[in-house]
């Protein structure tokens, strides 16, 4: 069957195993050579005495040098040193070639290290540890944690849940549909540059606008999709509670995820299409054109109210509140945007491999 060789079975064998290892500490992860490659071009070229201009052009030079290189690097590897691979096949259906790439592939995905994280901040705030609850959350996001209530650090949890179901898994399925690794990997980097450079501060003001820029173009159809990825996955976990909890004649159906009530008929499907509603609403309600869209499906869904202000580096960013506070915002909730987000990656995987087979029907590549 062709689905079994090329890209389809590289993405169906890189999400297993990043379901099942992750992302493994001794393991040389290419994000950590990218990032070595961004401090050289940061100590080298970023010149805060210089002009505006100088360090437009040459962070917008690191930028492309960057994503130019990792692609390379990776088509390098994948097209030539990995080539002899292709004549060896396991159980003579797959071969080691597509294998090979597919646990490499693993990398470019972190639906393993995202989940785990939250339910982190989960179980500290359930086990009423908020210090611990600050510490993990402090890994994972980039706003100050110390003055977080309870309420503020679930919040918090849920939106990089939200955010990061777009960028940790959705948008490298989806480039790796699209170009295989080597696009998969010029993803990864071009995120990379944004996390490390991209910040409206005084230091990468100037520097860092090129690669935000690229996070953002790289990001635009992907927050997009995963946006209406969440709500069919809402979709689907309504289905399937409604089946769970028939009981007695009486369907027993939740507003949100994570709330169990009796319902009328109408409201058996309130949270998608609170979701759906939300997502239209209220998805450009964030100072990033892609960040937004996934949280406001994810905000509908719970039935919360995401967003507000923030502090970063000691000072107060004003930011626009997403979603309605219909349900308060707790360690359960947290639990219900983890299952949003797994279901979210699911569907996005079967999405992923359709793509990619679809691709490889348009290029004949049938084999």
């Amino acid at each position: 069957m062709f689905f079994l060789t090329g890209i389809p079975v590289q993405l169906l064998t890189a999400f297993a195993v990043d379901i099942c290892v992750g992302d493994p500490v001794w393991f040389p992860h290419p994000v950590r050579y990218i990032g070595r490659l961004i401090e050289f071009f940061d100590r080298c070229l970023r010149n805060p005495a210089r002009p505006p201009l100088y360090n437009l052009i040459t962070g917008a030079a690191t930028a492309a040098i960057t994503i130019g290189l990792t692609y390379g690097a990776a088509y390098l590897f994948t097209e030539i040193l990995l080539l002899p691979l292709r004549r060896y096949m396991l159980f003579n259906t797959i071969s080691l070639y597509d294998l090979t790439i597919g646990i490499i592939g693993s990398l470019v995905l972190a639906h393993n290290g995202l989940i785990k994280s939250v339910l982190l901040v989960r179980d500290r705030l359930k086990d009423s540890d908020d210090e611990g609850a600050r510490a993990a959350l402090s890994l994972i996001v980039g706003r100050d944690t110390k003055p977080l209530t309870r309420e503020g650090i679930a919040r918090a949890a849920i939106e990089t849940a939200a955010e990061n179901t777009s960028d940790a898994v959705i948008a490298p399925l989806f480039y790796f549909a699209v170009g295989g690794l080597p696009l998969a990997l010029a993803y990864k980097a071009v995120n990379t540059l944004d996390s490390m450079i991209g910040y409206k501060n005084e230091k990468y003001l100037y520097f860092g606008r090129a690669a935000a820029r690229f996070d953002d173009l790289a990001n635009y159809i992907p927050a997009r999709l995963t946006g209406i990825v969440i709500v069919i996955a809402v979709f689907a976990i309504t289905v399937v509670k409604l089946l769970c909890y028939r009981s007695g004649g009486h369907q027993v159906m939740s507003k949100g995820i994570g709330d169990t009530r009796e319902t009328s008929s109408a409201g058996r499907f309130a949270g998608f299409i609170s979701a759906l509603m939300t997502l239209l609403r209220d998805g450009g309600n964030h100072s990033s054109p892609n960040a937004g869209i996934p949280e406001a499906a994810m905000a509908g869904a719970l039935g919360v109210r995401l967003g507000g202000p923030s502090y970063y580096g000691g000072t107060l960013v004003e930011k626009p509140y997403i979603g309605r506070a219909e349900q308060p915002v707790n360690d359960s909730t947290i639990t219900g945007a983890v299952t949003i987000t797994a279901v979210s990656s699911s569907i996005g995987l079967v999405a992923a491999v359709a793509l990619a087979c679809v691709i490889k029907l348009l290029q004949g590549n049938i084999v």
